[in-house]
């Protein structure tokens, strides 16, 4: 259903059915060609081969899948340019480049795409507060045609103290991050640290910095808030300019940060 969904939305491409492997590929172009699971390559390898007019895409798992489709679209005209316009040829032909047969594996195991949504870019409504899970999934399907597996991007305050907002955002986010999950990315948010170093309006673990116990106790709240309900797979941490904390209290709540968080949500990276 995963690849289904991911190939449906491109324009005048490959459609996907359901159904046990090898899944047809059969759409409105002239393109067609079959995908078949092979477990003994890696989960985003792929190759892909030719037999008269029909291709086969043989992948480890689902995001190698996605990325052969992907790889074979572009061998036949297809650019990947922006989430919400992909170059469509006017009439698909394999590119003399085409590297049938050939393996292919990632070079890099992270390959990533950062929508910074401390700025109100058109991503920032895609992902943050009440996210359409559309628009969402558009985007990570453009991710992932450019053969990537993560994305994350920065939380922001304002589900702090509106409960209201807090509970939306929790159900949309967790939607967009199945859906990532279903197409073999990982998913992280980014959290400031201290609050007098923030600058800007970024989610953060202390408005200011007090006793161990007290810091400890607005941490593993902040924690809580941020993660109940929002299975995050892993969390970048910034300071700002993290000024008027001394060497040893910087350390030490970053120490804590980490520990609090496990605490909340255990395994979180």
């Amino acid at each position: 259903a995963t690849v289904t969904d991911h190939v449906a939305s491109l324009p005048h491409a490959v459609a996907v059915s359901e159904g046990e492997t090898p899944l047809r590929v059969a759409g409105t172009s002239p393109l067609e060609a079959v995908l078949e699971l092979d477990s003994s390559r890696c989960d985003e390898c792929f190759v892909i081969d030719r037999s008269g007019d029909a291709f086969t895409v043989r992948a480890g798992g689902i995001a190698g899948a996605l990325y052969g489709v992907a790889q074979l679209m572009e061998w036949h005209g297809w650019r990947f340019a922006h989430p919400f316009d992909t170059c469509v040829p006017a009439e698909p032909v394999l590119s003399i480049d085409a590297q049938l047969g050939v393996d292919f594996a990632p070079e890099m195991s992270r390959r990533g795409y950062h929508p910074h949504t401390l700025h109100p870019i058109e991503a920032m409504y895609d992902v943050w507060g009440d996210p359409d899970p559309t628009r969402a999934k558009t985007m990570l399907d453009w991710v992932v045609r450019n053969r990537g597996n993560y994305v994350q991007w920065p939380g922001l305050d304002n589900i702090g103290g509106d409960t209201l907002s807090r509970d939306v955002w929790r159900e949309s986010t967790a939607t967009v991050i199945e859906a990532a999950h279903d197409r073999g990315m990982t998913v992280g948010v980014g959290v400031q640290l201290f609050g007098q170093s923030n600058l800007q309006l970024a989610y953060d673990l202390l408005d200011s910095s007090d006793t161990e116990a007290e810091d400890q106790a607005a941490m593993l709240e902040r924690w809580s808030i941020l993660t109940d309900g929002v299975p995050w797979d892993e969390v970048s941490l910034s300071f700002g300019e993290f000024f008027s904390a001394d060497p040893d209290t910087f350390i030490g709540r970053v120490t804590m940060a980490y520990d609090t968080l496990q605490e909340v949500a255990p395994g979180t990276a």
